[in-house]
């Protein structure tokens, strides 16, 4: 019966909050991609490039980060037959 307080308790605790949250600085990157694509006084040449840089830049980052409020259980069943 351990483990079922445990669990319950661990829902109620995490409820409604999400595992992962979105990275600030792969949003930030996303957000300045768009903007450059939408805007039409820059050369052609120039906003590809500069779109390039930032998807690179964007590629090592993770698009997530794990929820340090929410915590996971790792639930392992032992059968010892």
């Amino acid at each position: 019966m351990f483990m079922d307080e445990l669990i319950k308790e661990r829902e109620i605790a995490n409820r409604g909050k999400k595992s992962n949250k979105t990275n600030p600085k792969y949003h930030r990157l996303t957000m300045s991609i768009y903007r450059l694509r939408k805007n039409r006084k820059l050369s052609r040449s120039l906003i590809c490039h500069k779109i390039r840089v930032l998807e690179k830049e964007r590629r090592r980052l993770k698009s997530e980060i794990p929820n340090p409020d929410v915590i996971r259980i790792k639930y392992v069943r032992y059968a010892d037959d």
